[in-house]
């Protein structure tokens, strides 16, 4: 087994507890996404919000356009889908 590994645990740490000052969903997601990222690269991340009757409210866009979740929004609106939640 490989014990060479350079955890950042440190900054592990502070994620972990950075998270756990979030009290509303929004901020607590925006909070994630953009600190994951001194953790684990990534290219791109969305996340859509819903009101109370499951309709998207509001979005957090990391390098997407915003034109193509737009795109993506209008193409399955159309669809007509049972989703349990």
């Amino acid at each position: 087994m490989n014990t060479s590994l350079n955890i950042p645990w440190k900054e592990i740490y502070n994620f972990i507890l950075s998270c756990g000052n979030m009290n509303e969903i929004k901020s607590f997601s925006v909070s994630i996404l953009s600190n994951l990222t001194k953790l684990c690269h990534f290219d791109q991340s969305l996340i859509y919000f819903l009101d109370g009757n499951r309709k998207i409210c509001n979005q957090y866009l990391i390098n997407i356009d915003k034109q193509w979740s737009t795109i993506y929004l209008e193409y399955y609106s159309k669809l007509k889908m049972d989703v349990m939640v």
